[in-house]
């Protein structure tokens, strides 16, 4: 059984997600879902599915992290726009 912290923060949760991300889902079609604000935008994708050269994450899991880390690198040191993230 979880605490009341952690039955706290889960209330809390259902209620950002009900009254926030729910909505902001609502309707949107696969290809908007899937729409990514510029090239190298990080996300969670399968695998197969990634676009970036180095997606990090277990070396057995069919879901991994996308992400340019180079164009991170880059960002960090002031020379690029730190890279966004996807919907999905």
């Amino acid at each position: 059984m979880a605490g009341k912290r952690a039955s706290v923060l889960h209330n809390w949760m259902g209620l950002i997600d009900m009254y926030t991300m729910t909505r902001a889902l609502q309707g949107l079609t696969q290809e908007e879902f899937n729409w990514e604000p510029h090239p190298g935008a990080w996300g969670v994708r399968r695998r197969d599915a990634c676009t970036t050269p180095n997606p990090s994450g277990d070396a057995d899991s069919a879901w991994v992290v996308d992400n340019d880390w180079d164009l991170a690198a880059s960002a960090d040191r002031g020379e690029a726009i730190q890279p966004m993230t996807t919907i999905g």
